[in-house]
C-alpha cells in the first residue's frame, strides 16, 4: 500500500494534476490490450499444440484407455492360472478363531494374585508386607 502511495506522489509531481486522468486512461487501455494479447497468444498456443481447452475433461476421457507403453500379455498367458499359489504366512491372523489365553500368576490387571483373605500370595518378608513397620 505504501508503494502505491509513493508512486502516486511521484506521478503527481512529474505529470501534474491536470494530466493524471488522461495518463491513467492510457495506462488502463495499455493493460487491457496487453491482457487481450496474452489471451490470444494462449489460445493460439493451445490450438497449435493440440492441447485440450479443459484439462480435467481430457484427463477423464483418457482414463479408460490403456497406457501407450503398456505391454499386453501374450494371448496364451492372458487367462492362465499360476502354477502354484504363493503362501501368505499372515493369512488368518486377524480372524478370531483362538481360545482365550488364561493368565496365571496375576489377576490380569497387573496386580499380584491374592488369597482368600485378600493378602498377596507372593512370598514376602514380614517387613515388606507392612510398610509402617520401617
Amino acid at each position: 500500500m505504501s508503494e502505491m502511495l509513493i508512486i502516486a506522489v511521484i506521478a503527481l509531481i512529474f505529470i501534474g494534476p491536470d494530466q493524471i486522468p488522461a495518463v491513467a486512461r492510457n495506462v488502463g487501455k495499455f493493460m487491457n490490450d496487453l491482457k487481450r494479447s496474452t489471451d490470444d497468444l494462449k489460445k493460439d498456443f493451445q490450438q497449435q499444440s493440440g492441447l485440450p481447452q479443459n484439462f480435467d475433461e481430457w484427463l477423464e476421457s483418457r482414463r479408460d484407455q490403456p497406457a501407450p507403453n503398456q505391454i499386453a500379455p501374450p494371448a496364451h498367458l492372458a487367462n492362465a492360472k499360476p502354477e502354484h499359489e504363493e503362501h501368505d504366512p499372515y493369512a488368518g491372523l486377524l480372524e478370531d478363531n483362538h481360545e482365550p489365553v488364561q493368565v496365571t500368576g496375576s489377576n490380569g490387571l497387573g496386580h499380584p494374585p491374592t488369597d482368600e483373605e485378600g493378602q498377596t500370595s507372593m512370598n514376602l518378608d514380614d517387613d515388606e508386607k507392612d510398610p509402617k513397620k520401617s
